[in-house]
């Protein structure tokens, strides 16, 4: 099923968007529910109509000027047989438990992209370009009941990730689930108006920069950089390596609710007992964060001098006045935590490590964010690849924290399913870097207080986590 309408308005608008979508350009995202119950595709074809009348951008496409992207929405009249958006459906010639267990246990592995995506949405931005693509591809997935059994649905979205990050993407499902529940929503409050439109993130920088221009040159950016061609063959030969000898791939953890309350109020707990502060709140976000990071990464076997860096994604929505509270597209740099080596990982607490990384977010100022954009401008002179992690580590690791994003448990009992099991996400990422390994996302809590991890790291990585999630499980039931 496709949308075609006409709305208010004549010809289309364009503005730019920026380096931090050019960043994202090689991936394409595919992102995706496991829903209880049978998901009516007309209900969530008329929810996503509307969302699209009320935010116009949606229904636009993307293309590439010189070497950059913008984009292109239609104020008149759509062409003949335009689509603003494609919703496809298809009814599932196996069981669910051909892919999956349930209820779930503590891990399992992502269900087949093919449940989320059409096989003929594009698969690189370079076919989406060509082919005209729309901006949302959206693909459910019928699970019939068996006899005396559930009935089950996969909802998945297709988008390229040169027009939303993680929040922009989510404000859109979350337009569709207030439609689907007869809720209000607000669309962003950006006016297009016939012909060129300024980008407001390039505007808020451009005032920035002047006011800050002298401080920015002393701001050292070191969670980022600029790399060679050359750099990239290794890396990708090393990601191939890890994929293939270590069995680096995907994996989803379902991280019970008791052990999230433990390993957050044991650190809270010990933080109170060290500093005598009450009033000292760690955030879930940094005691997780230093969980992870020291159980994947603190290897006895590995040698002492090995550096390490978890490089954690933050939206830069919060500075700018506020001005950038409601914008879509993509706007994030990593937060600059510190390296460490092997041997003082080890021996960092997990409580100094989230108390290092609250340090850092507080710390994190506009000022850092000029200086990555600084060095983004310099990538695009010297015609060197700009990196969102520290390419002056052994390993570094990408974290991002879509909690607050709330992207995890999507209420779609407006399409006539039920509770949400789980979310899956794939991306789709052009060659050479097809294969990237120390990639975590945590993707949000369920509505039993489950957190869902999904995660890319070797085999040995991933069972050590598991194992201390067990542990944790296992202290808090003996008590």
């Amino acid at each position: 099923m496709t949308s075609i309408s006409e709305p208010d308005g004549t010809g289309d608008a364009t503005y730019p968007l920026t380096l931090f979508d050019n960043m994202a350009a090689g991936l394409v995202i595919v992102m995706g529910w496991l829903v209880e119950g049978t998901v009516d595709v007309v209900r969530l074809e008329e929810a996503v109509d509307r969302v699209v009348d009320k935010w116009k951008m949606l229904g636009g496409r993307v293309e590439k000027i010189v070497g950059m992207y913008q984009m292109r929405v239609p104020l008149g009249a759509y062409p003949s047989g335009y689509k603003r958006y494609t919703i496809t459906s298809q009814t599932s010639a196996k069981p669910l438990k051909n892919y999956v267990s349930l209820p779930f246990g503590l891990s399992h592995d992502p269900l087949p992209t093919a449940l989320f995506k059409h096989s003929d949405t594009p698969r690189n931005i370079d076919d989406w370009l060509k082919s005209s693509t729309p901006l949302l591809n959206w693909h459910i997935t019928h699970f019939p009941a068996a006899e005396g059994g559930e009935s089950y649905s996969c909802i998945g979205v297709t988008f390229p990730h040169v027009v939303f990050d993680g929040m922009g993407v989510a404000s859109v499902v979350h337009a569709v689930e207030a439609e689907l529940s007869g809720n209000e929503w607000l669309a962003p409050a950006l006016v297009l108006r016939p012909g060129l439109n300024k980008n407001p993130v390039l505007v808020e920088l451009d005032k920035s920069i002047q006011k800050r221009i002298k401080m920015i040159d002393n701001v050292e950016c070191t969670a980022v950089g600029l790399i060679s061609f050359w750099w990239i063959i290794c890396f990708s030969a090393w990601s191939y390596w890890q994929s293939t000898w270590h069995q680096s791939r995907d994996r989803i953890i379902v991280m019970p609710a008791a052990a999230v309350k433990k390993l957050v109020e044991d650190a809270r707990r010990e933080s109170s007992e060290a500093t005598g502060d009450d009033t000292i709140q760690l955030s879930r976000g940094d005691v997780i964060a230093g969980f992870l990071f020291k159980t994947i990464f603190s290897d006895k076997n590995a040698h002492q001098d090995t550096a390490y860096r978890m490089c954690s994604l933050a939206s830069l929505r919060r500075f700018f006045d506020g001005e950038l509270s409601d914008y879509p597209h993509n706007i994030i740099i990593p937060i600059p935590y510190k390296r460490y080596a092997s041997s003082e990982l080890q021996k960092t607490s997990l409580l100094d490590l989230a108390y290092q990384f609250s340090v850092a977010r507080r710390e994190f100022v506009i000022e850092d964010v000029l200086r990555c954009y600084d060095i983004m401008l310099e990538g695009v002179a010297t015609k060197r690849p700009f990196l969102f992690f520290d390419p002056n580590v052994d390993e570094s690791s990408v974290l991002t924290n879509a909690c607050i994003a709330n992207i995890a448990n999507i209420n779609w009992t407006g399409t006539g399913g039920g509770r949400t099991l789980c979310r899956y996400k794939t991306s789709i990422r052009k060659p050479p870097l097809t294969n990237l390994t120390n990639i975590i996302t945590i993707a949000g809590y369920l509505d039993n207080g489950s957190l869902v991890i999904q995660s890319s790291l070797t085999k040995v990585r991933f069972e050590r986590l598991k194992q201390s999630i067990r542990k944790l499980l296992e202290e808090t039931y003996e008590k």
